[in-house]
């Protein structure tokens, strides 16, 4: 009799085994499509909604790649991820909800983030763009974001944190285009921005930080226009000074190209500070210089500010 009734409890146990939840399902690479559901699996013959779903199927080193255009909501990434749009169709996410940010990225120390081809808008109502308050390194290409309350792309990680910012498009983010504000080490590079219409076009800042902090950032290739101020550093006594190259670069139209407060070091090269209203502005002391080798015309004022301020010829 033990025999024959065996077979039963197998019979109950498979489907258990057969049929994983969604919420325990993992794989490697996730689809999402405007046509998609989920709930799916996420396979490209069965492609989820949201990054958001796609996000907590995939394993963590996974991708979720894009099958077409669609509006596929925030996302809160807490693990290593890419998500990656190669052209298939705008890949949006519209962040409607006032205070909230199209993207969170609260990932561990060691994890890396990797993102490309998305376009996200606040409607000028959202916080932000790109928020990161943990993660180890995190990577942004060829991305758009516009219309935030508070800033493009924030990062203020509490942990160190590496970067690397290529070909964004930021444009009417009431504070800063990027806003940079570790509170330990951090190094990083903004290759190809078009910032605009912005309080400050890449903002880095250190009154956040140890004092023993490394911070240092190199801006190349970009345009900085129609901002406050188009680069600025600065920081806090007791706090890390900070360090910015800016280089083959144009900051035009600002009301100041570049923006050099207490305790921000920026270094310009090779670059163009054209119709600003003040070329640069110094307000750093205690030996903290802003380095000119730029071409300067058109401004209203070359070099203002009570601070220490050097300006060589274009070489």
């Amino acid at each position: 009799m033990p025999s024959f009734h065996r077979p039963l409890v197998v019979a109950v146990l498979a489907p258990a085994i057969l049929l994983p939840s969604a919420s325990s399902a993992q794989t490697i690479q996730a689809w999402v499509s405007g046509h998609g559901t989920d709930g799916n699996n996420c396979s490209v013959s069965a492609p989820c909604r949201t990054f958001q779903y796609a996000h907590d199927i995939v394993a963590a080193g996974g991708e979720i790649d894009v099958l077409d255009g669609a509006d596929y909501g925030p996302v809160t990434i807490a693990k290593s991820v890419s998500i990656v749009n190669d052209g298939a169709g705008v890949a949006t996410i519209i962040q409607s909800a006032a205070g909230m940010n199209a993207i969170t990225i609260a990932a561990g120390a060691g994890d890396l983030v990797y993102l490309r081809g998305l376009s996200l808008n606040g409607l000028g109502v959202a916080a932000n763009g790109i928020s990161l308050t943990s993660g180890g390194e995190l990577e942004v290409v060829n991305c758009v974001v516009r219309r935030f309350m508070s800033h493009g792309v924030d990062l203020e990680p509490t942990t160190s944190l590496s970067f690397s910012i290529s070909d964004l498009l930021a444009s009417q983010d009431a504070n800063a285009a990027i806003n940079l504000r570790p509170a330990g080490d951090m190094t990083g590079s903004i290759d190809g921005l078009k910032a605009s219409y912005s309080v400050n076009g890449v903002q880095l800042a250190g009154d956040a930080s140890a004092g023993s902090a490394n911070v240092f950032v190199s801006v190349v290739r970009s345009v900085a226009s129609s901002n406050n101020n188009g680069y600025a550093a600065f920081s806090a006594s007791g706090h890390a000074n900070v360090r910015m190259t800016v280089s083959d670069s144009t900051a035009s139209s600002n009301g100041a190209g570049v923006y050099a407060g207490p305790g921000g070091q920026i270094a310009v090269s090779h670059s163009n500070l054209v119709g600003n209203g003040v070329a640069v502005y110094s307000a750093s002391t205690g030996g903290i210089q802003t380095e000119i080798t730029s071409n300067l015309v058109f401004n209203g004022t070359i070099m203002s500010g009570p601070g220490n301020a050097q300006a060589y010829p274009q070489k």
